[in-house]
């Protein structure tokens, strides 16, 4: 079943209330919504052009812990944000 941006939308709200919160909130620096296929190179064409959470990450979650893959229905994808160092 294709995930409308309005299901989409539903589950981003469920998962910032449920997961922007310590001890993940340490680790995040977005919450957004997105399609499949800009994540998922290999996702199957049926997926590609679903709605899709997209966490991003200043830092990677330490060892056992982890988000769902699917939240609601909707998958979930991480992606390490890249913050440039400055040095003054």
């Amino acid at each position: 079943m294709a995930v409308s941006l309005d299901q989409a939308k539903s589950a981003h709200k469920s998962f910032i209330q449920q997961y922007w919160a310590p001890p993940y909130s340490d680790h995040m620096t977005s919450v957004g919504i997105s399609l499949v296929h800009m994540y998922d190179k290999t996702a199957p064409p049926s997926e590609s052009q679903d709605h899709c959470i997209v966490v991003g990450l200043h830092t990677p979650l330490p060892s056992g812990m982890s988000f769902p893959t699917y939240h609601d229905g909707v998958r979930v994808c991480t992606e390490e944000a890249q913050i440039p160092s400055i040095n003054w």
